[in-house]
């Protein structure tokens, strides 16, 4: 290491750098004075050269005013110029600075003059051309005659025109002596060395202050000359014509066009810079001197103390005790405690940092999403173990790899060219719902932040990010798009539906109003009225019926419908519907076979609406069975089921409209150009009455063209029910022996007591074995200490409702209650109280006032599917 100079060396050049200002700054002080002076000096010489020049503007002013009050004279007017020249001698003592006064005509003859006596012979003027400009102008000249009066004296002559009849006749003519021009120059107080000068207009001294007059006629430098073509007044630095340089001010009077200076010599203004620039350099001598010596004082005393410190900052840093060098600066002794805080800090610096660091890998490792950082080149640096599970790989298999190891080739070349990205922008970028494939073949979806990773130095270096797996969120927001796309095309079936509706009721009125005026007309033969009679009677029927199945789907979904339930034989019941609809088959030449078994026998149900059930699908399979087709129909008990079977060998159903065939409004053809009517509502509602009477339906085809089948499952009735009397026989509400429910443990719920006496009591006749309860909470607590075969339970409860109940329920293991058949019975009856109540995990939706019968048919069929 090269050796560095000592403290004291130090010292001195501290000093002369520190005084090298200082004389600098003294040195721009003296020139900065200096411009100020000669600023101040400069503006002085102006103002006095412009007060000069006025003064002599006042003075040939003022002869011209004594011209132009001659020129009124009375004595002028009329002629009398013995009486003018008298008059005009007097002006001219009276004035004082005018040589004489004469009247020349236009032709430069002279027609008085106050120096020639009376009666003497007058010379023309010198300069008649004078005499044609002021004629000519009509204004006041002033002018300067080239030739010496008789005393020595420059005449200046200055000519007033006198008008007469519009034109000038005559003009007065005054001349100035040179000495009253010198007067002016003498009125004035002038500092020493200063010298006033006015110059003529062609450039001669007229005057000067000169005391011995010399300069006077001699004609002025080319400076002066320039400097006053240039601006009308002004400074200038000129040469006389014996080289001494002036600094001169000048003015132009404006009545004359003479010029006045007036100067002062540059040696007189220097002077005074070289004197201060000399104090100055003495000054700056002497003070670096004393600098010096004070320097090699005080530096000894600086330089020792410092010296035996450094010899002891070592041991300070390392914590050793070392005795304080003797010093009378406290400067030193703060320096030797400065030391030992620095190296305190620095242990405490170094114990934050350790703690920051510890709270910065927790942060890392301990964070559900991936953190990873990574070079330039694509390697991961740094990955936390929440990234390694998003990759699926170990870190140590990701740390000092890309992603070409770790993921498929298209995944890793669009996940380089994430990051270029954000490299060449340097700008954070965020990357939405990007799927990759892992080298294992997994495929998921991420949201991944990235930001440029910069060093020190601010330069990027490689991209940190996190990165979250949110493929479940993906597949739930691809879940309520298709909802949403389910959503419109319900809302576009509904619309086809309206037009489907209004085609199926135009229809028939069509006919019926067409008939019923041909009827009014009472032309038709008895032939066509009856033909009539029957379009009619056929198409009021089919009106009816639309509107019946119309009124039967309003009251399903709003939870309106009652059923009228008893124990009933299915084989009437089916062959009623096949009475029903043999008619239309015969039609068509549709043969309906059936094979009923009596012991599918007997179900609890609704007679009326079974046989709708049934005459629906029956209906349905002859309408889109072709002329000569069949029609099979097939009761039959499978696995404590009734089983109603209804084949055709018509159109069949396409595979895409199968998943929707029980839907409300569905059509396979809801074109104008379909082939069969109706309002798509049969098969919903074969579904919902089936699904009320606690049943299934559902279809089967081959394709389209091969026909479809239909098969309904009804639960049975225990064999010691009895069963309903056959078709019109009067059909009670009576439920037979108080056996259907015998053996079943139910837990009814509410909070109402009038409305949990009433279905505990119901239950009990039946056979039921009951418990109640008038919270959730102790519902829950009975399902779990009883295990009961079926929950009964109101939704409005204070507290905690229905739908926390069955939701808590539903959370229990099987072996502790949690798979037990629940029923909703709640004064909500709307489509979405039903759907709510499913959803929370009820398994049926019972709207109040709740039927005996019907409440005890959905015990039984719930308590008998589980």
């Amino acid at each position: 290491m090269a050796r560095l100079p000592p403290l004291r060396r130090h010292l001195v050049v501290l000093v002369l750098v520190t005084l090298a200002p200082v004389l600098a700054f003294a040195v721009w002080l003296v020139f900065r004075g200096n411009a100020q002076e000669r600023a101040q000096l400069e503006h002085g010489l102006e103002e006095t050269a412009e007060a000069l020049s006025t003064a002599v503007d006042r003075e040939i002013d003022r002869g011209v005013s004594t011209l132009q009050t001659l020129a009124t004279s009375e004595n002028l007017r009329t002629g009398d110029l013995e009486r003018f020249r008298t008059q005009a001698a007097a002006v001219v003592l009276a004035h004082g600075g005018l040589e004489y006064v004469l009247l020349a005509d236009a032709s430069g003859r002279q027609l008085m003059n106050v120096l020639v006596p009376a009666g003497e012979p007058l010379p023309p003027l010198a300069r008649p051309e004078l005499i044609r400009d002021v004629l000519e102008n009509g204004h006041a000249l002033v002018s300067e005659r080239g030739d010496a009066g008789a005393d020595g004296h420059l005449l200046i002559g200055v000519r007033s025109p006198i008008l007469r009849a519009g034109r000038s006749a005559t003009l007065l003519v005054a001349s100035v002596a040179r000495r009253s021009i010198g007067n002016l120059i003498a009125q004035h107080t002038f500092p020493p060395g200063w010298t006033a000068t006015i110059y003529n207009r062609e450039g001669h001294v007229l005057a000067t202050s000169d005391v011995d007059r010399a300069g006077l006629g001699r004609p002025a430098t080319p400076a002066i000359l320039d400097a006053v073509a240039r601006k009308a007044t002004g400074v200038a630095q000129i040469s006389t014509t014996d080289r001494q340089r002036f600094y001169a001010g000048f003015a132009r009077p404006s009545l004359s066009g003479w010029v006045v200076t007036v100067g002062v010599p540059l040696d007189a203004v220097e002077a005074s810079l070289r004197r201060s620039l000399l104090l100055v350099a003495a000054a700056g001598v002497l003070s670096i001197l004393l600098a010096l010596g004070a320097a090699l004082v005080i530096g000894r005393r600086i330089a020792d103390p410092l010296v035996a410190l450094a010899a002891a900052a070592p041991a300070v840093v390392r914590g050793e005790r070392v005795a304080l060098p003797g010093s009378s600066a406290r400067e030193i002794a703060d320096l030797f405690a400065a030391l030992k805080t620095a190296a305190d800090d620095r242990e405490s610096a170094e114990q934050h940092a350790a703690e920051a660091h510890r709270l910065l890998r927790a942060v890392f490792d301990g964070t559900t999403d991936g953190v990873f950082v990574k070079d330039l080149g694509g390697r991961y640096v740094m990955i936390n173990e929440a990234g390694a599970r998003l990759i699926g790989q170990p870190v140590e298999d990701i740390v000092d790899h890309d992603d070409t190891t770790l993921f498929d080739a298209d995944s890793a070349a669009r996940i380089a060219a994430q990051d270029r990205e954000v490299i060449v922008t340097g700008e954070p970028r965020t990357y939405e719902n990007f799927s990759v494939a892992t080298a294992a073949g997994h495929v998921r979806s991420y949201l991944s932040t990235k930001a440029p990773y910069r060093d020190a130095t601010g330069r990027i270096v490689g991209v940190i990010g996190i990165t979250r797996d949110v493929t479940e969120r993906q597949r739930a927001e691809e879940e309520r798009e298709r909802l949403l796309a389910v959503a419109e095309e319900a809302n576009r079936s509904k619309d086809q539906f309206l037009a489907v509706l209004s085609h199926e009721l135009r229809t028939p009125l069509n006919a019926v109003i067409g008939w019923v005026g041909m009827l009014r007309s009472m032309s038709l033969e008895p032939a066509t009225s009856a033909r009539a009679l029957d379009a009619i009677d056929r198409n009021g029927r089919a009106l009816a019926q639309l509107v019946s199945d119309l009124l039967d789907v309003s009251r399903i979904v709003s939870g309106k419908l009652r059923l009228d339930t008893r124990a009933i034989n299915l084989v009437p019941v089916i062959e009623a519907a096949l009475d029903a609809v043999r008619p239309t088959a015969d039609a068509k030449s549709i043969r309906i076979q059936s094979v009923l078994d009596p012991r599918a026998s007997p179900v609890l149900g609704d007679p009326d609406r079974l046989q709708q059930v049934v005459w629906n699908l029956v209906a349905n399979a002859i309408k889109f069975t072709p002329a000569s087709g069949q029609v099979r129909v097939s009761l039959r008990g499978v696995d404590a089921q009734a089983e109603i079977v209804v084949a055709d060998t018509g159109v069949g159903i396409d595979a895409q409209l199968m998943p929707y065939i029980f839907e409300r409004f569905r059509q396979g053809d809801s074109s104008s150009t379909r082939a069969h009517g109706g309002l798509g509502l049969g098969l919903a509602l074969v579904k919902h009455l089936t699904e009320l009477h606690g049943g299934t339906v559902e279809a089967d085809s081959l394709g389209e063209g091969k026909g479809a089948t239909f098969i309904v499952r009804l639960p049975l009735m225990v064999s010691s029910v009895r069963t309903a009397p056959e078709r019109g026989e009067p059909a009670g509400t009576s439920v037979g022996p108080n056996a259907r429910l015998a053996g079943l443990r139910v837990v009814v719920v509410d909070d109402d007591p009038d409305s949990l006496d009433m279905l505990s009591t119901l239950l009990r006749q039946q056979k039921a074995e009951v418990r109640m309860a008038t919270s959730a909470a102790e519902a829950l607590a009975l399902v779990e200490d009883w295990l009961p075969h079926l929950v009964v339970a109101d939704v409005e409860m204070p507290d905690e409702d229905g739908y926390s109940l069955v939701r808590r329920l539903r959370l229990l293991s099987p072996d502790r209650g949690g798979a037990t058949p629940t029923v909703a019975v709640t004064a909500y009856g709307r489509v979405e109280d039903r759907i709510r109540s499913v959803a929370a995990g009820f398994d049926l939706h019972l709207p109040k006032p709740v039927e005996p019968a019907e409440l005890i048919a959905v015990v039984a069929n719930l308590a008998r599917r589980r």
